[in-house]
């Protein structure tokens, strides 16, 4: 449930840096969508494999982000905090894939563990 925590925490920084108004998102950014279907799927599905669409959705946003720093302003988003919402939302947004990429791998390292 820490994994859905923070992919839900991360859905929650990106619709913050949406409605703060931070340039370059499409009309429908694919971000939170896909977070929140991962978090409900890793919620709601019976398999123990189940932990493994988070982590990999965790992944592609943290290499979409890591790709994108240098041209997306997230390190001046960062820097400047008198900005709250784009401060915020970058804040909420990293915190969120960290804690759901630990949480992701732990949970899917503990599912596939021999008993």
């Amino acid at each position: 449930m820490i994994q859905v925590a923070g992919l839900l925490l991360a859905a929650l920084g990106l619709v913050t840096q949406i409605v703060s108004g931070v340039p370059g998102f499409p009309p429908v950014p694919p971000g939170p969508i896909i977070l929140v279907v991962a978090a409900a799927f890793v919620t709601f599905a019976p398999w123990r494999w189940a932990p493994i669409v988070g982590l990999a959705a965790t992944v592609f946003l943290v290499v979409g982000l890591l790709v994108s720093l240098p041209t997306s302003g997230a390190a001046e988003q960062l820097a400047d905090p008198g900005t709250f919402g784009p401060f915020a939302g970058t804040v909420l947004l990293m915190v969120g894939l960290l804690v759901a990429l630990v949480a992701g791998a732990v949970a899917t390292m503990t599912g596939f563990r021999r008993r």
